[in-house]
């Protein structure tokens, strides 16, 4: 994954278009959700995630969403600021993501 992070990185210097981002987020998580994904690649990948989550297009969050909302390795703060974004964004996570207590999931229907 390495080698794929600092691709995706050269390309996204080079186009900071949405749609690239997109797609860097939509490669990424399909990286991070390889089972033999080395612990340095998964805390290399939870940093670029952290800050994807803040992307000001919703399309880049959604494909965030849509690409962690079956791993049960996402960090608990980067399901939870996903769960409460928008409806496009938080509906993937809220659907069928396992990482929720009852009780956030009950706290996040009360915000």
């Amino acid at each position: 994954m390495a080698q794929l992070t600092a691709d995706l990185i050269t390309r996204l210097r080079e186009d900071d278009s949405p749609e690239v981002r997109r797609e860097t987020v939509t490669l990424l998580t399909t990286e991070f959700n390889q089972p033999d994904l080395q612990p340095g690649e998964q805390r290399l990948a939870e940093a670029i995630f952290r800050i994807m989550v803040r992307d000001t297009d919703v399309g880049v969050r959604r494909a965030l969403a849509e690409g962690l909302k079956d791993n049960p390795a996402v960090p608990a703060e980067l399901a939870m600021t996903l769960a409460r974004d928008v409806a496009d964004v938080a509906v993937p996570m809220l659907h069928y993501s396992i990482v929720f207590s009852e009780e956030e999931l009950i706290d996040i229907a009360r915000s």
